[in-house]
């Protein structure tokens, strides 16, 4: 568009590029509550269409960024809704529409990607019994564990490092000042510029756990943002919206890369799914009230039996097997 830009269409781009502020925020409420108002932007949005047509076509490859980037843009939008109380029907209003706009515009840095090369969004899921280390093209280590899925592009050619995580890693991050790195989980975000932590966060986890062993980073959440140093670790409740932060040896949140277990205060549930994922198989309970007991220790992990033993030891949960499953019982 060569015409020069109304305030409408300058907010709507300071929203998308997360540059507003709180008087913004306060146009952009007012803004979806006008009909008339909604005319512009379905103007806006319709020449914004029209200019895409003459874009080159994108090709599979962008497609796909294409996509992780409008997901991570619409779970942004839908963080800050529960702030500013958007109603539902303008939310998609506005997610529709904004997307459009950083797709045709780039205010979000998506044809930054692709100034100079095409890249590919890698997805790895690591099997039930298997651990695997990466390396990604800026130098970052990542260590997965067992049951983990990560996501991330073959280059980081925007102004940001992204990637997206489902389960746990022990992340080395390059240092890069001018490029912050950003974990995106269901339940949080974590950024950092340089430093190593273990981020525990699987979907179908009640508990995500970020520990940080050097540096510092920055835990983004849709009501909250907490900074943790060497040695903190914060522990969220997705059943409760619960938040801790603690002081701890964070060294022993990383036991599982040496192919130890540590178990602080951790219920038997808990305990029985990382057990799952660690020696693929499955484990239920006699009696579902044995999920809540707790269990402490750490744990050589040479064996599930031996490990199933030394919590019987602690905790007198007995164990037996039917066929391939493990009952838990008392």
């Amino acid at each position: 568009m060569s015409k020069q830009k109304t305030d409408t269409e300058q907010l709507l781009e300071r929203y998308i590029s997360n540059r507003y502020t709180k008087q913004d925020v306060d146009k952009l409420i007012t803004l979806f509550k006008r009909r008339k108002q909604h005319q512009d932007i379905d103007q806006y949005v319709e020449a914004t269409i029209t200019d895409s047509k003459n874009l080159e076509a994108p090709n599979t490859t962008q497609l796909e960024a294409y996509r992780l980037e409008a997901r991570l843009l619409l779970k942004r939008i839908e963080q800050k809704n529960k702030v500013i109380q958007m109603p539902p029907r303008l939310l998609k209003y506005a997610a529709i529409g904004l997307i459009l706009l950083s797709l045709a515009l780039g205010t979000y840095g998506i044809k930054d990607w692709f100034s100079t090369k095409d890249i590919t969004i890698i997805s790895l899921a690591i099997e039930n019994g298997q651990t695997q280390k990466i390396v990604l093209q800026d130098g970052t280590a990542v260590h997965l564990n067992a049951g983990s899925t990560i996501r991330y592009p073959s280059q980081f050619l925007n102004k940001e490092r992204v990637i997206e995580l489902d389960g746990e890693a022990f992340i080395e991050v390059a240092k890069n000042k001018d490029k912050p790195f950003f974990v995106r989980t269901k339940a949080l975000d974590i950024e950092v510029l340089g430093t190593s932590f273990n981020i525990k966060a699987y979907a179908e986890d009640p508990q995500v756990a970020v520990s940080v062993l050097q540096g510092r980073v920055r835990v983004n959440m849709p009501h909250a943002m907490f900074k943790l140093a060497k040695n903190e670790q914060l522990i969220l409740d997705k059943t409760n919206g619960n938040i801790t932060k603690s002081s701890r040896q964070s060294n022993k949140s990383i036991a599982w890369i040496d192919g130890a277990l540590y178990f602080d205060g951790t219920s038997i549930a808990a305990v029985a799914k990382q057990l799952q994922r660690i020696y693929n198989c499955q484990i239920k309970f006699q009696d579902n009230n044995l999920a809540k007991e707790i269990v402490y220790g750490e744990h050589d992990n040479k064996s599930l039996e031996s490990v199933l033993k030394s919590i019987e030891h602690s905790t007198s949960i007995k164990h037996k097997k039917e066929g391939s499953t493990v009952i838990l019982y008392r």
